[in-house]
């Protein structure tokens, strides 16, 4: 984006917003705005107060509250942020100090209502500063006006404009390590925190070559709890859990695996087993690579929904171990 030109106080002022005017966005997206102030001035110029007044259905988000840039706190001591109007739809910055010859940039976001509607959505930016005209201090008004189409995503699983939470995974085993046929427990606890359900979720677990799922030892907590598959075709095995869902709460789901009877070793770069000494190699661990997301039809569920996680199992080399018994037998005289 050019900078805004400069008006005849030496000051400029625009209001940029982080999509274009013609891009579409979901109603679960958070839009930034960026406030460009800029003096030219040789003397700090004091912006009394910007106002900014969203469109309806969009409100500031608050809990974000307003980010400056290139700016110094104890320059402007007396500088007060609040949010008006009955859905916090105005900004209203007062008493804002630009430093002689410096640009200060504020941030801030907005979102949509619940009620929002597809249409044109315009936002205007003003500032109110003093000028002076003839030696005699007037008030000066200046417009900014930021201009663009939103289409809201519309749809049939979510309130439109509802921000969702991403979901919570631990990953445990049954035990920390393994050894040759251990056969393994794996269970992830998936918490959904929001208060709608969560379909078509999918959960695909990657592992090393050599480890094999145990047949039916799939159990999944939830009400749909989908169908699951394996595939120990490639050079890893793949265990995949497709279509079930997640309600509000945990869900828990387990299923085996079974250690590999020979180890396998791990190589170099070269492709030769490392050797640890006393004939004696480096064996592989057991590496989980997780990720869920779901597939609904719902854009604002599958740009929140979205986990990814890794766990490793060191493998314990078995010890066997010797018991000498000495008995001694003692005969009466």
């Amino acid at each position: 984006m050019p900078p805004p030109p400069v008006n005849e106080d030496g000051i400029s002022f625009s209001v940029e917003p982080s999509i274009n005017h013609d891009e579409s966005v979901s109603t679960c997206d958070e839009i930034a705005y960026t406030f460009h102030l800029r003096n030219t001035n040789c003397l700090d110029k004091t912006i009394a107060s910007l106002r900014d007044t969203l469109p309806n259905g969009m409100v500031w988000i608050v809990a974000d509250s307003i980010a400056l840039d290139n700016f110094n706190n104890s320059s402007n001591p007396d500088l007060v942020i609040n949010y008006e109007g009955a859905d916090n739809n105005i900004l209203v910055i007062s008493n804002l100090i630009i430093p002689a010859g410096q640009t200060i940039d504020l941030r801030g976001k907005v979102k949509f209502k619940d009620d929002a509607a597809e249409g044109n959505y315009e936002t205007r930016g003003t500032i109110r500063y003093e000028q002076i005209v003839s030696g005699v201090p007037t008030n000066k008004l200046w417009n900014s006006v930021c201009a663009f189409d939103l289409h809201p995503y519309t749809n049939e699983y979510v309130t439109l404009g509802e921000q969702l939470d991403n979901l919570s995974v631990a990953v445990s085993t049954s035990r920390p390590n393994y050894v040759e046929n251990n056969e393994i427990t794996v269970t992830y606890v998936i918490t959904n925190s929001n208060t709608m359900t969560i379909t078509d979720m999918n959960l695909i677990v990657n592992y090393d070559a050599g480890f094999k799922y145990t047949a039916s030892s799939f159990t999944n907590t939830s009400a749909t709890p989908g169908t699951a598959s394996a595939d120990e075709s490639g050079n890893e095995g793949c265990f995949t859990i497709s279509g079930f869902s997640l309600a509000t709460g945990t869900t828990t789901i387990t299923f085996k695996l079974k250690a590999p009877a020979t180890p396998v070793q791990e190589l170099d770069d070269g492709g030769s087993p490392i050797s640890i000494g006393g004939g004696r190699y480096q064996i592989e661990s057991l590496d989980l690579a997780s990720e869920s997301y779901s597939d609904m039809d719902d854009a604002c569920v599958q740009q929140a929904i979205y986990w990814y996680g890794e766990k490793s199992l060191p493998y314990v080399m078995r010890q066997n171990l010797i018991i000498n018994q000495h008995i001694s037998t003692h005969f009466p005289r």
